[in-house]
């Protein structure tokens, strides 16, 4: 798994060199991705990047392209460029997330990276790690969650969702919408919680759902909720059962 994370983050540095914001090409809207968003010139990029270093572990399902055959039987679950409208508004918030799952679906590494801080979150069944992607990985250290409560928790998709922001705010619960889900459950561990209203993709989920895979989570085909702390998790699923 040392050398699947290894790749990755390799594989992420060449990314963020490549995506220079004052190129105004790579804004370019290209087609309609396997995902149903439309592929800037930005995402491809990504994910030719990032597919020539992983294609050796397994076969990819990128949220661009859809299937690109790999050399293993294994399953790496790609959105090369998580967040790719705050690029292009020039908002720095947008990363990439990996998933290398065996042929069953089981996964057994996962990475999130923020382009814009360089910070990676990286996961196997042996380390939980967390660092800059341009130290050496031996100085990450452990995720876990903060030692003090959070004043806020991320709300993803909540422009689709107008009760459950009314909901949110009756019970004295504040928020963000950075527009970067598999990065948002990145930083899972920090915030009081993380919700999402929307159709629940592997391409955007997988990773962060292994990273968080130690917190409480609650998921379905249309929202998905993950928090470190178990009242506000109740409090929420109360929220989240009235489907908005």
């Amino acid at each position: 798994m040392t050398n699947f994370v290894g790749s990755v983050l390799e594989a992420t540095k060449e990314a963020i060199r490549a995506l220079n914001p004052q190129n105004s090409t790579i804004y370019e809207s290209l087609m309609v991705g396997a995902g149903g968003d439309v592929s800037l010139k930005a995402d491809l990029m990504c994910e030719e990047i990032l597919s020539a270093r992983l294609r050796h572990f397994g076969h990819i399902h990128s949220e661009e392209s859809g299937l690109i055959e790999g050399e293993s039987q294994d399953i790496i679950y790609l959105d090369p460029l998580d967040g790719s409208a705050n690029l292009s508004s020039l908002i720095p918030y947008y990363g990439t997330s990996v998933a290398l799952c065996d042929p069953e679906g089981r996964t057994k590494a996962a990475a999130v990276i923020n382009f814009c801080s360089g910070e990676a979150f990286i996961k196997t069944d042996a380390f939980a790690l967390h660092g800059s992607i341009w130290q050496p990985i031996d100085t990450f250290i452990p995720i876990r969650p903060l030692e003090h409560a959070s004043k806020i928790g991320i709300f993803e998709g909540s422009h689709r969702n107008a009760p459950w922001v009314l909901g949110l705010h009756q019970k004295g619960l504040k928020f963000r919408s950075p527009g970067a889900i598999a990065l948002s459950m990145a930083y899972a561990h920090n915030v009081s919680f993380v919700l999402f209203d929307g159709e629940i993709r592997e391409y955007d989920t997988k990773a962060g759902l292994f990273l968080c895979s130690d917190l409480h989570i609650y998921h379905d085909e249309r929202a998905l909720l993950i928090s470190r702390d178990p009242i506000i998790f109740e409090n929420l699923l109360e929220l989240i059962s009235q489907k908005g």
